[in-house]
């Protein structure tokens, strides 16, 4: 890596502006400076000048190139929102005549209006499959809906070991049984499983996302027998794995336990990105990041995908080629944000800052919302042994992380706008000027700035749920425990 020599700047703030505070989020009626204007603004030529130096004269005129090609117009985020909204609307159609789509708006979960919480105490085994992380914990629920997890254990996913393949559910037998047995549950113990990727009506994986990819030998096999086989063989021990639901899924039920309503909308923006509606009590896994087409592509676009310059219409119903192209997922997911910014950094400045493509992670764009350089720069040699000390470097990647965010921003908002007028509609209710979207993610939680641009005129309102795909897990396992006793 080339690292100039740091130069003296006397006003950090004065060179970019300032990424929001947590405390500016909050006072919604006076938003950050840097909300205030519609468009984003081109650089000043102070700023030009600050930011040039003998060595890089072209900074300030790249930068300036890159606001222009990532600016989305008032025009056309109107033609967003009404793309998105003319395609749910399409996907629901479908998904209601007996010509489902396979990959998006798919019904999956029937919400039951008696639905409650019976016993003083219950325990249930939940299991969390996600794009990054397997959480597994034993849960102690009880008829208030007040939790406990118990024996709770978490493991990170390598990019290395994203293959579902037989080795995989294997080592997640060993995952579960470890929990098992710290907890010394009997068995035939209930279980709940959130599975962050799209699954049929029999638990059989349609596709995979979010940097994964699947062999042949389990793709027709369903995912609750291989799970339920995999911890007998490695541990003798027996669990009832009765429900395999969506991630998103997980944070509507998740909300039945402690909210006086189901949530309508949920949003998971970490690693990949997706969403859940209820409809008419039914609950679709909406797979978010199908939907979409970039109105003006860049060429940095076509870096992460070449089908950015030539995309496909109906990527939503139907996917012909592989790897599946998922315009929002790629434009929101940190997981492509990351790899955006350093693609950029490595094409315009030369800079590399990463052991090689997809190695960074939303941490990385979350650091730089913070305002002071120094401390922007310990922590990048502290999280990922990055040690860029020049503060001008370090100034143009925080504004080219904020263009970046800026955005994705409009893109997502139109989306989950769109989705609430169309949820509306089908639900024959009256338009809304607010919308409380339950939603997880780590990127999402931990990026404020992000949360704002979201918010920010939209009447839209971000709860963040903890917990929520074990909690969701348990009371999807729960639900179908009451069905198949006909409670329910």
């Amino acid at each position: 890596m080339n690292i100039n020599q740091p130069i003296i700047v006397d006003t950090l703030l004065d060179i970019i502006p300032a990424v929001i505070s947590a405390s500016e989020v909050s006072n919604e009626n006076q938003p950050p400076a840097l909300l205030q204007h519609e468009e984003q603004q081109l650089l000043t030529e102070q700023e030009s000048l600050l930011l040039e130096d003998s060595n890089h004269k072209d900074y300030p005129k790249f930068l300036n190139s890159l606001i222009q090609e990532f600016t989305v117009s008032q025009e056309s985020e109107t033609q967003i929102y009404e793309n998105f909204l003319e395609n749910f609307q399409n996907a629901y159609a479908d998904s209601q005549s007996n010509h489902d789509s396979r990959i998006s708006m798919i019904p999956v979960f029937h919400v039951p209006l008696n639905f409650k919480l019976t016993k003083e105490q219950e325990h249930v085994l939940a299991v969390d499959i996600g794009g990054s992380t397997i959480r597994v914990s034993t849960v102690e629920i009880n008829k208030s809906g007040e939790y406990q997890l118990l024996s709770y254990k978490q493991w990170l996913f390598q990019e290395s070991e994203k293959v579902v393949d037989l080795k995989f559910f294997h080592d997640l037998g060993l995952k579960i049984s470890e929990v098992l047995t710290h907890a010394e549950a009997k068995n035939d113990l209930k279980c709940g499983v959130v599975w962050s990727f799209p699954v049929d009506a029999q638990n059989k994986i349609i596709t995979m996302g979010k940097g994964f990819s699947i062999s042949a030998e389990v793709k027709d096999k369903p995912i609750n027998e291989m799970i339920k086989e995999a911890v007998f063989n490695v541990s003798g021990k027996s669990i009832d794995v009765n429900s395999i639901i969506n991630d998103s899924i997980a944070i509507n039920l998740s909300t039945m336990t402690s909210h006086a309503s189901i949530c309508e909308v949920s949003l998971i923006l970490g690693t990949g990105l997706n969403s859940c509606v209820l409809v008419k009590n039914v609950l679709y896994n909406v797979e978010l990041g199908f939907y979409g087409r970039l109105i003006k592509p860049t060429k940095y676009d076509a870096l992460i995908d070449q089908r950015f310059t030539d995309q496909p219409l109906n990527n939503w119903r139907d996917q012909p080629t592989t790897p599946l192209f998922m315009p929002l997922e790629f434009l929101c997911g940190s997981r492509y944000l990351c790899e955006l910014v350093r693609l950029i950094l490595k094409k315009e400045m030369g800079l590399d800052i990463a052991d090689g493509p997809y190695s960074l992670n939303g941490e990385f764009l979350v650091l730089f919302e913070e305002e002071d350089l120094n401390v922007i720069s310990d922590k990048l040699k502290e999280r990922f042994n990055l040690e860029l000390k020049n503060h001008r470097e370090l100034a143009i990647i925080k504004k080219i992380v904020e263009v970046v965010l800026i955005r994705c921003s409009k893109y997502l908002k139109n989306a989950l706008l769109s989705l609430k007028d169309f949820i509306a509609k089908e639900n024959d209710e009256k338009l809304s000027k607010r919308l409380v979207i339950g939603f997880v993610g780590s990127f999402l939680q931990h990026s404020t700035f992000l949360q704002s641009l979201i918010k920010q005129g939209t009447g839209l309102e971000l709860e963040f749920i903890e917990n929520s795909n074990l909690i969701g897990a348990v009371v999807g396992s729960l639900i179908e425990t009451q069905r198949q006793k006909s409670y329910i």
